[in-house]
């Protein structure tokens, strides 16, 4: 009786969890995304883009001549590259900022003596530098388009833009088609930028995803500025802005390109971070939200978005549960697994929609989704049970090459791979429990879970062994 109930209240709560996204998904597919036009503003204002950076000596180069070359007036532009390196990346941005600083451009190289507060405190220490009524902030490996700045800017000359605190543009990327991995990245991140558009549409609270938003510096001033507290200080301040008033806008329209993860510990890594961090968010905004000038379903809305991580929780708790009833029969257990398989079968409905439009493409990040729910689920309790503090964290690596094992120390990536992999043969050999059985629906979403975890654990271990090997051969010479 307790496993049924358990298996009830999982498919429960995933339901909520996946319908939510696939409704909102659905929606926008439906409803196109309102053009903004580029007002004819007779005084532009000055807009200061900020550009944090540590240890980024592939790609700042990229950036800063990106940024440098935006569609704006150089006398209205101010540029702060916000640089705690310890590498050669410092010399890298003192070249290429004495390039355009002859050629006019308001360029700074600004430099702090410690890294205290790490990506907030670098942007919370040049907060009182920048001349700009407005903020632009870029992670090192974007490259935004020469008229996104003016695009973004429109939004906030838009009646009823007078209370607007952010735009929030969409990221397109320059890796997505160099492997699998890559291409199931984008496109989990493309159909959770789909979904945005809708929240923003019908007045949802929405978010700062770090990087591409566009802020008004009254607005971060009014919200309290940056904290250090948490991994995710971007859904912090936006939460916060939204907590004072402030309205938060997604343009799906303006892109911004950067780089995903090009390797499976990288991009657990940097999953691990943000499902940490995102808890860390709630954990401390929980009191103010409960009694937020919000009504119902947008505080029910933030903190759905803001709890994600849980629903890895839960499609890990479902693999684990249905392996579990094949070898402790439950009443009824065909009708639990159709209904399983309907929740889950949700996440296929907006693919298939895009498909029938004549976009189709193969839904790979539903198995990486699958597959990362152990790393997910480890950060979500990292984030439960860890202090409430400012804490170090490596950067997501940009090379393909890049050695893990830094990574590996800070975070438990071997102990979850070993879960994976754990998993990957359970699922097979439930696989042929459930075919002796006779549950059918159940076989469907095992073999999901035997590809995604196999996927993500088998990689994991590929990688580990090639880190190794690197090290051995750098250490042989």
């Amino acid at each position: 009786m307790l496993i049924e109930i358990l298996y009830s209240l999982v498919v429960l709560f995933l339901g909520i969890y996946l319908c939510r996204i696939t409704i909102l998904s659905i929606h926008a597919r439906i409803y196109d995304e309102q053009i903004v036009e580029t007002p004819v503003i007779k005084n532009l204002p000055v807009v200061t883009v900020q550009l944090p950076v540590y240890n980024e000596k592939e790609v700042v180069e990229r950036l800063i001549n990106a940024v440098c070359s935006l569609d704006y007036p150089r006398d209205r532009l101010q540029v702060q590259v916000l640089d705690d390196s310890t590498d050669i990346t410092t010399s890298l941005i003192a070249q290429c900022a004495a390039k355009w600083k002859e050629q006019g451009v308001m360029i700074e190289h600004i430099r702090r003596s410690d890294r205290r507060g790490h990506k907030a405190g670098n942007l919370s220490n040049a907060l009182p530098l920048a001349k700009g009524e407005f903020i632009a902030i870029f992670d090192a490996d974007f490259i935004p388009e020469r008229e996104w700045l003016l695009h973004t800017l429109a939004h906030f000359y838009q009646p009823g833009g007078e209370r607007l605190g952010l735009i929030q543009t969409r990221w397109s990327h320059l890796n997505a088609g160099d492997s699998a991995l890559t291409y199931a990245q984008n496109l989990a991140v493309d159909q959770f930028a789909i979904a945005q558009s809708t929240r923003s549409r019908i007045n949802l609270w929405s978010s700062f995803y770090g990087s591409a938003g566009l802020w008004r510096k009254t607005c971060v001033i009014e919200a309290g500025g940056w904290s250090a507290d948490t991994f995710s200080e971007d859904l912090d301040m936006a939460y916060r802005a939204q907590l004072c008033g402030w309205k938060i806008g997604y343009d799906a329209r303006v892109f911004a390109a950067a780089e995903l993860p090009p390797s499976m510990f990288a991009y657990k890594q940097q999953q691990f971070f943000w499902s940490k961090g995102n808890i860390q968010v709630v954990r401390i905004l929980w009191e103010r939200m409960q009694n937020a000038p919000a009504s119902i379903v947008q505080r029910m809305d933030a903190l759905l978005f803001a709890t994600w991580p849980v629903n890895y929780l839960l499609m890990l708790s479902l693999a684990v549960v249905q392996i579990v009833t094949l070898f402790s029969p439950i009443s009824y257990a065909g009708w639990f697994d159709f209904f399983a398989l309907g929740v889950v079968s949700a996440s296929v409905i907006p693919p298939m929609l895009d498909a029938l439009q004549g976009k189709p493409q193969p839904p790979l990040h539903l198995l990486l989704m699958t597959g990362i729910s152990v790393n997910v689920t480890a950060g979500l309790f990292s984030g439960i049970f860890s202090p409430i503090r400012a804490e170090a964290r490596a950067t997501t690596p940009r090379s393909a090459n890049a050695d893990n094992i830094l990574f590996i120390r800070t975070s438990p990536l071997i102990q979850t791979t070993i879960i994976e992999l754990l998993l990957m043969g359970s699922s097979l050999f439930g696989c042929l429990v459930a075919f002796q059985q006779g549950r059918w629906w159940l076989i469907i979403l095992l073999v999901n879970y035997a590809l995604g975890y196999g996927w993500v654990g088998v990689q994991s271990i590929s990688e580990l062994f090639q880190s190794h090997f690197r090290r051995q051969i750098a250490n042989a010479e």
